[in-house]
C-alpha cells in the first residue's frame, strides 16, 4: 500500500511539474510560425482580392541565422512594376533593424520605430510581425477545436494583441487573430504546412484583412524550396543588386 502511495505520489508530481512548465512563451517559441525557419529560400506567389481589384504577386523569401543573429529578405519579382523592392529583416540577440530598398529611389531606409505596425507592401503582415520575438504573453489556455486539443496563445506587443491557436499535436500555428484596441484588424488562416531541411515551414496561408477590407491567398512554390544561400543577398548595401 505504501509502495503504490509513492508511486501515485510520484506520478502526481511528474503531472504537475509538467504542467506547470508548459508556459504560453514555451509553446509559441516551438511553434511553426510564418517566415520562421532557418537557412531556406523559396518563391511565395500570392493573390490580392478586393471590392474591384484582383492582383497577383510573387516574391522571394531567403534567411540564414546562426546562433543570436538572423537575416530574413523578402523581395518582389512581380509585377513589374515594383521588381526588387525589398525589406530586409536583420536581428542581433534581441535587437531588430528593417530595412527597405525601393529602385525607383535607388536607395536603403530604416523603418522608424513608429511604423513597426505598418503592413510591407500590402502583404497583409507587418513588420512588428515579421519578427516573432518578444512580447507580454498571458497564461495558456487550452480549447478542443474539431475534438483536437490546441492551446490558444494570447501576446501583447507593439500596443497589439495577437491571439495564436496552436495545434498541440503538431505545433503548428493554425490562427492568429490581430487585434487593435480590441478591435480585430485580420485573421491568419494556416491552411498547410511540411517538414523541410528540418524546418516546419508553413506553405500555404489565407489572411482576411478586415480592417483594409480584402482577401490575400498566399502558396509557397514547393519545387523553388532550397537550403543555398548566397550570401550578398543579406547586405543591406547590396539590396540594389537585385539578386535572386
Amino acid at each position: 500500500m505504501k509502495y503504490f502511495k509513492k508511486i501515485v505520489g510520484v506520478t502526481l508530481l511528474l503531472f504537475y511539474s509538467s504542467a506547470f512548465a508548459l508556459s504560453a512563451e514555451s509553446v509559441y517559441n516551438s511553434s511553426a510560425k510564418l517566415f520562421a525557419f532557418d537557412n531556406l529560400s523559396f518563391k511565395v506567389n500570392s493573390t490580392i482580392k478586393s471590392k474591384t481589384t484582383t492582383k497577383k504577386r510573387s516574391f522571394i523569401v531567403a534567411k540564414k541565422s546562426a546562433n543570436k543573429s538572423s537575416s530574413l529578405l523578402i523581395r518582389f519579382q512581380e509585377p513589374k512594376n515594383i521588381r526588387c523592392t525589398a525589406v530586409l529583416v536583420k536581428t542581433e540577440s534581441e535587437k531588430t533593424t528593417n530595412y527597405l530598398y525601393f529602385p525607383a529611389l535607388k536607395r536603403v531606409r530604416v523603418v522608424p520605430k513608429k511604423d513597426q505596425n505598418s503592413e510591407i507592401f500590402g502583404l497583409g503582415i507587418s513588420y512588428a510581425e515579421l519578427n516573432s520575438q518578444g512580447g507580454d504573453f498571458q497564461e495558456l489556455e487550452e480549447v478542443v477545436i474539431d475534438k483536437k486539443k490546441h492551446y490558444r496563445i494570447t501576446k501583447l506587443k507593439s500596443k497589439m494583441k495577437y491571439i495564436y491557436i496552436i495545434d498541440a499535436q503538431t505545433s503548428v500555428i493554425k490562427k492568429i487573430e490581430t487585434y487593435k484596441k480590441d478591435t480585430l484588424q485580420k485573421e491568419i488562416f494556416i491552411k498547410e504546412s511540411i517538414t523541410k531541411a528540418g524546418n516546419s515551414l508553413i506553405t500555404k496561408w489565407d489572411i482576411n484583412d478586415i480592417k483594409n477590407d480584402k482577401e490575400l491567398f498566399y502558396s509557397i512554390d514547393k519545387k523553388s524550396i532550397s537550403t543555398k544561400l548566397k550570401p550578398s543577398m543579406f547586405h543591406k548595401n547590396r539590396l540594389g543588386r537585385c539578386t535572386f
